[in-house]
């Protein structure tokens, strides 16, 4: 509130509890302008403040963001070391005769055609999550609308959930004798069960847990078909099946810790990123 000058503020709006602060950030507001909030109390206005200097602010929020993102940088960081710390000990000290390579000798194994072959898989799946959201989510919001659609069509979707979950991974011959052995197949299987997943979900109201949950099941879908259905444009699925069969487990471990890490970022960077952004948009818009 250091920023601002306010005329007739009232008591109740300065409160904490009011989260004028945020309200004030909210608004952005420019040099010289006004912001009034009428009809509380004896008629008088809540409060009505202009601003002395955008640039000001500006600055506050950015610090308080910049001080934000350290904060989460050092939590991550705390448990991830506390993770590979005691992974490499009990590597090198416990697990090493089950073949649990250390976690410094996975780092060290990775390689670009992991990174090729992980771009791959992760940019068909992001194309798949498109396509699961684009049906997905408005046949949720239909669902989340009428609490007797909800109840009648809830059963169903965890019925095919289960159904055709369980087809694709005992590779049920329908979906191929129609299609073939072809990329679409792959894309095909690994769009079904999200887009029934991303259905359910939404329709209780959680768009960012079925977005998340949706490309989990996109990713994890296009991986699995990927290692039983070989196709000339390849994928992570194919380097995993290759490195399983061929019993080469420090490639197969790294090529698991890849898929783990790139994971994570699309889910905080891309994923959450986004779905916060789209929120603080969404509160401008309700002020």
């Amino acid at each position: 509130m250091s920023n601002f000058k306010n005329k007739d503020f009232n008591k109740k709006a300065s409160r904490t509890k009011s989260r004028p602060d945020e309200i004030i950030k909210l608004l952005l507001l420019e040099s010289g302008q006004n912001v009034a909030d009428m009809g509380v109390g004896r008629g008088l206005p809540s409060f009505l403040l202009y601003a002395l200097g955008r640039e000001y602010m500006d600055n506050d929020i950015e610090n308080e963001q910049g001080e934000n993102r350290s904060l989460q940088w050092i939590w991550y960081v705390i448990p991830f070391g506390a993770l590979f710390l005691l992974w490499e000990i009990l590597a090198r000290i416990i697990l090493v005769k089950y073949g649990l390579p250390p976690i410094s000798v996975i780092v060290w194994s990775l390689s670009p055609r992991m990174i090729y072959q992980l771009g791959i898989t992760f940019l068909f799946s992001i194309l798949e999550l498109l396509v699961v959201l684009l049906i997905g989510l408005p046949l949720g919001n239909l669902i989340h609308t009428s609490k007797n659609v909800k109840q009648f069509i809830t059963p169903v979707l965890w019925f095919l959930i289960f159904l055709t979950g369980t087809a694709i991974i005992v590779k049920t011959p329908i979906l191929t004798v129609l299609f073939g052995i072809s990329q679409f197949l792959i894309f095909l299987q690994s769009i079904i069960v999200p887009i029934l997943v991303v259905m359910l979900i939404s329709g209780d109201g959680q768009k960012l847990i079925a977005t998340k949950m949706g490309y989990l099941f996109c990713l994890l879908f296009q991986m699995m078909s990927e290692m039983t259905i070989q196709t000339m444009v390849g994928g992570i699925g194919q380097l995993l099946s290759m490195y399983y069969n061929t019993h080469n487990f420090t490639m197969l471990y790294s090529t698991l810790f890849l898929i783990g890490a790139a994971g994570l970022f699309v889910e905080k960077v891309l994923i959450e990123y986004v779905g916060n952004k789209l929120k603080n948009y969404n509160k401008i818009l309700d002020l």
